[in-house]
């Protein structure tokens, strides 16, 4: 049986007569579909589940490398459809599993295969149902066409898309192993254990195996396994740390963030930057709120400075707890005097009264500090952002350049 618009259309306008020439179905569904049932449609899931037996028995038979992507899933999608179809419910055939029947079109590399076994399958589908009521007959074939239809274009449009982009697509959604797997065979690409991966910016060099590469996407990414060669990359990137292939996501996260304090100078401009150089940046600017929180408690000594002075004061600690070092020190490493930096020295040992000496202490001040000057960074590059650590008593980082009375 051959499913047809015109046969369709045939099956609607049968007389009524014909319509009511029932013929009995095989013992072992008549308690399911009775004529009551076809007004009520009780009928409708025994019937979606046989159908999508069919298709998917017939796809396994057409594409027998493939398994996995052929599993329970693949089934309650196709018969969760048809019986939404069956019921007069709106089908979801674009919903998540869908991108199974796309990546079976990209890793069987020959969407007119799926296409023809969902067209077998549906046919046969037909078949078993033996003899039911026309009106049921033709609730099934315009399901069935439409599942066909669309199977068949998901799959299509999974085949357009090259094999490689597909497969870090899939690696990087966590579309689960057996499409990673699938879609790996059709690309010849060895899935390694572990992988970086690289954050471009636009323009970049396609580098070639082993790295698998979107450079297409307004946000270019690559893959690489750990321990590869680094391409030429021919533009600004950054790398993220190495971790196992189901973490792939985690590291181009890292890899992005790693390029935006790049772009935005937080960072130094270098052609190719290591998320793993960067560390404490990266942990200070990793929650705005509790960074800001903190520079607020232990720099309040500070707002009772004017901004000129609380922007020289905040030097002066910084370069203390840095380095460790003496009034002589401090005073090399900010370019004035010595007796300047021991008068400012005074003031901060009267502000933080002891707390100067206290080790725990000296690493909450820095640690503010630290913060509080990145966040101004950002919030410089990023002036709309409403999640900046920039606050009012970021001026010492931007002081004004009046006269007061701190040297």
């Amino acid at each position: 049986m051959t499913i047809t618009r015109d046969r369709l259309e045939e099956a609607r306008n049968a007389p009524e007569a014909t319509q009511r020439r029932v013929q009995p179905w095989p013992a072992r569904r008549a308690a399911a579909v009775t004529r009551a049932a076809v007004q009520a449609p009780a009928w409708t899931w025994p019937v979606a589940r046989l159908l999508a037996d069919s298709v998917l028995g017939e796809l396994r038979h057409a594409l027998p490398a493939h398994p996995t992507l052929l599993d329970s899933r693949a089934w309650r999608f196709v018969a969760a459809n048809l019986h939404r179809t069956l019921t007069g419910e709106d089908a979801d055939w674009q919903g998540a599993d869908a991108e199974l029947f796309r990546t079976l079109g990209a890793a069987s590399g020959d969407p007119q295969l799926v296409a023809r076994a969902c067209s077998t399958g549906s046919r046969r589908g037909l078949a078993a149902l033996g003899q039911p009521p026309t009106g049921v007959v033709c609730a099934c074939a315009e399901a069935l066409f439409s599942c066909v239809e669309t199977l068949s274009a998901l799959a299509t449009a999974g085949a357009a898309v090259p094999a490689d982009k597909r497969l870090l697509e899939a690696i990087l959604t966590g579309a689960g192993a057996g499409n990673v797997e699938a879609l790996a065979r059709a690309a010849r690409w060895p899935l390694p254990d572990r992988v970086v991966l690289v954050a471009v910016e636009p323009g970049a060099a396609d580098p070639g195996a082993p790295a698998l590469a979107d450079l297409d996407d307004p946000h270019p990414r690559l893959l690489l396994p750990d321990g590869a060669k680094l391409p030429p990359f021919g533009v600004r990137a950054a790398l993220g740390p190495p971790v196992p292939l189901a973490d792939a996501a985690k590291s181009l996260d890292w890899a992005r963030r790693t390029l935006d304090l790049v772009r935005d100078g937080v960072l130094p401009d270098r052609p190719v930057t290591d998320w793993a150089d960067h560390l404490t940046t990266h942990w200070l600017l990793a929650d705005a709120f509790l960074t800001t929180t903190i520079a607020d408690q232990a720099l309040a000594p500070l707002d009772a400075l004017t901004a000129n002075q609380r922007a020289k004061a905040a030097d002066t600690l910084l370069a203390l707890i840095s380095t460790g070092g003496s009034a002589p020190e401090v005073a090399r490493l900010l370019g004035v005097h010595p007796q300047t930096v021991r008068h400012r020295l005074r003031l901060l040992t009267d502000l933080f009264d002891g707390r100067l000496t206290d080790p725990a202490e000296r690493l909450t001040l820095e640690i503010a500090l630290r913060s509080r000057k990145l966040g101004t960074i950002s919030a410089q590059a990023h002036p709309h952002a409403i999640d900046n650590l920039s606050t009012p008593r970021n001026e010492w980082l931007t002081p004004d350049r009046g006269s007061d009375s701190m040297p």
